[in-house]
């Protein structure tokens, strides 16, 4: 994935030309990743607490593709990245929503999701309308709707195929699928 990235940047610091690179990119050739992780600390008790996770990271194509790539949108930044962490055990189960730092904000998934979101001017929460009215907001709330349809939703459908190669789930895959819209 890291090298798969590192190619559409491929060597220019600025980015300026990851855009084309990205938009000449194939559908089905969008870098993504899939893999588990394991987190563990000590309690303060000396207890051992442990959480897995199956972590699916993609790049989304689709109208997110488009919007990140279009010119008139440069000055934002976009990049169209999800990511989905599953737990692979029962204790872990959240619905946290991340941009890069965790935000107050829940998704009322049974998964985090972490993306390249518009936040809102408090950065407490991801952007949607709220100055709709304008032409800047219109665009960030489309953003915000746009990677979550295909780049968040794309790392979530992975993990979910993913599943069924998984011998060690305590977590049976049917609690992961989404059950309520975002």
């Amino acid at each position: 994935f890291v090298d798969d990235v590192k190619t559409l940047f491929d060597g220019d610091a600025c980015g300026s030309s990851f855009y084309s690179r990205l938009s000449a990119t194939p559908k089905d050739k969008l870098p993504k990743c899939i893999y588990e992780l394991q987190i563990r600390f000590n309690t303060c008790n000396g207890e051992v607490k442990k959480y897995d996770y199956l972590i699916s990271t993609v790049i989304g194509g689709g109208h997110a593709l488009e919007m990140a790539c279009d010119p008139q949108h440069r000055e934002y930044k976009f990049i169209p990245l999800g990511s989905v962490a599953a737990p692979l055990n029962v204790e872990c189960i959240n619905s946290r929503v991340f941009c890069f730092l965790p935000l107050p904000a829940r998704s009322g998934l049974p998964v985090a999701i972490n993306s390249y979101f518009e936040l809102s001017s408090s950065r407490q929460d991801i952007y949607y309308g709220e100055d709709a009215a304008s032409m800047v907001g219109k665009i960030r709330s489309e953003w915000n709707d746009s990677v979550i349809r295909n780049a968040v939703a794309r790392a979530y459908a992975e993990v979910l195929l993913a599943m069924k190669q998984i011998k060690h789930l305590s977590v049976p895959p049917i609690e992961l699928w989404p059950l309520q819209n975002l």
